[in-house]
């Protein structure tokens, strides 16, 4: 059962091609930032595919009110990098990093990335997220995610064959 798991297509649930850019799918703004007048809290989820891995659990756990989406593959919210990665990326961080939040009102910024250990990397993604604080955005900086060398569905099934709980770890 587990081992089903190996062909699982997680585009669906991260919204792919509509919330998730990949490749050459654009991002929908109009869908992905727009909520009703009486959704009541709005977060917005940004970042790249570590950020939209999480939209299913956080939208389905946040009560009274709703999880915007901005993500794409490869594409860190943070100057000096995002720019480099694809045209929909570029285009959907400088929208809403400059035009979106500056405009609209969210309770609050979750903000999810691969990111590494480079002190630069770190130092960059903590300016922007002061940046954005400075406009009266509340920051979250969510991760690292949990990486494995082989797919976990994988490690969970040869752990339960081979009775080693602890392959995965």
């Amino acid at each position: 059962e587990i081992a089903q798991y190996l062909d699982y297509d997680p585009g669906p649930a991260y919204r792919a091609g509509v919330c998730f850019a990949t490749g050459r799918t654009p991002f929908d703004e109009e869908f992905c930032l727009d909520a009703p007048a009486d959704a009541g809290r709005r977060y917005l989820l940004l970042g790249d595919s570590h950020a939209a891995q999480l939209w299913p659990g956080l939208s389905g756990a946040l009560q009274g009110g709703v999880v915007l989406q901005a993500t794409a593959g490869g594409c860190r919210p943070i100057p000096g990098e995002y720019e480099a990665v694809s045209l929909q990326c570029r285009r959907m961080m400088a929208f809403v990093l400059n035009d979106f939040l500056a405009r609209e009102r969210v309770d609050g910024v979750w903000i999810a990335g691969r990111w590494n250990a480079s002190a630069a990397h770190i130092e960059r993604l903590f300016d922007e997220a002061q940046r954005l604080q400075g406009m009266g955005v509340d920051v979250t900086i969510l991760g690292p995610s949990l990486l494995y060398d082989r797919p976990l569905p994988r490690l969970l099934a040869l752990g339960r064959l081979r009775g080693d709980s602890a392959l995965a770890s």
